[in-house]
């Protein structure tokens, strides 16, 4: 009878044992699933992040740029005036020469 349920047990060991690593294989997997999905998910949240900021750069630079530009323009304009104004000086002070 002792040695029957014994058996019982160890059996019944065996068997919760083979369960068990079956459970944590599936778990297993299921965890690798799931942080494969996450990791993907973190990798695109932190790329969708970058590509962000790489935007926000870059609208940035464009608008750093047409700033430039319509800086250049104005001391373009500004130049130009003041190169008539010099050659309009230089002019008036030759013919007061002659």
């Amino acid at each position: 009878m002792f040695t029957c349920k014994a058996k019982a047990i160890v059996k019944a060991k065996a068997k919760a044992k083979s369960k068990t690593k079956a459970m944590a294989k599936t778990m297993a997997k299921a965890m690798d699933k799931a942080m494969v999905k996450a990791m993907a998910k973190a990798i695109a949240k932190a790329m969708a992040k970058a590509m962000a900021k790489v935007k926000s750069k870059a609208k940035a630079i464009v608008k750093a740029k047409a700033k430039a530009k319509s800086k250049t323009k104005a001391m373009a304009k500004a130049m130009d005036k003041a190169m008539v104004k010099a050659m309009v000086k230089a002019i008036e002070s030759d013919k007061k020469q002659k």
